[in-house]
């Protein structure tokens, strides 16, 4: 009965969320086919321009899978926010603290050893402009670490979104997946990684989405 009740929970905060972001606003989905529809576990890394797309990007992930196994990690203040602190909430948000990045860490490497998918912002906070900022090098370690597929996702057009407006356009890209030994050097010598540039060459194919 439990289960039930959350799937229909579920159910309906996606449906919200497809009214606000497609039928009210106008917001485009590209490369949904590479999200994963069954349970197997991925690591989603995306640009952050605005909050809306702590809510867009799940709702859209779990739209398409059967199996609901995503956290997001993302600022403890957005649960705050009405309606979205609750979507947050229905989706296992892994809350992280201002200085206290290596409890967080921890947390997302737990929820990656029970084989659940992780969605983070490599940039570590909002680029209110829309333009990129250079990604942290804790992500790069957690992306090697993990061991997991990566899924790139590129956000557009979002940072100038109003809740209060309709007919806003926006663009939500998700990238073919791959493995971090893809851009890894050959016979790279594990103690020697370099994670800003790990992180950095993740956020180059981010950027590459159109």
């Amino acid at each position: 009965m439990k289960h039930r009740l959350y799937q229909f929970y579920i159910g309906f905060l996606v449906n919200f969320s497809r009214m606000l972001f497609f039928v009210l606003n106008r917001l485009q989905v590209k490369g949904d086919q590479y999200i994963p529809t069954d349970a197997r576990a991925v690591l989603y890394v995306s640009n952050h321009v605005s909050f809306l797309e702590t809510m867009a990007i799940p709702m859209t992930i779990v739209g398409r899978q059967k199996v609901h196994t995503l956290r997001i990690a993302a600022k403890e203040e957005l649960l705050q926010i009405p309606v979205i602190g609750r979507v947050l909430r229905s989706i296992h948000i892994i809350p992280v603290k201002r200085g206290s990045g290596a409890k967080a860490y921890a947390a997302i490497l737990q929820n990656i050893r029970q084989g659940n998918s992780i969605l983070v912002f490599p940039e570590g906070t909002r680029a209110k402009d829309g333009i990129m900022k250079r990604p942290k090098r804790a992500i790069g370690k957690l992306m090697h670490e993990s061991g997991l597929p990566i899924v790139p996702i590129r956000i557009d057009g979002l940072h100038t979104w109003r809740l209060w407006k309709l007919g806003q356009k926006g663009a939500l890209t998700f990238g073919e997946p791959f493995a971090i030994d893809e851009i890894l050097p050959v016979n790279q010598d594990e103690e020697a990684i370099d994670y800003q540039l790990v992180a950095d060459k993740v956020m180059e194919k981010i950027r590459s989405l159109c």
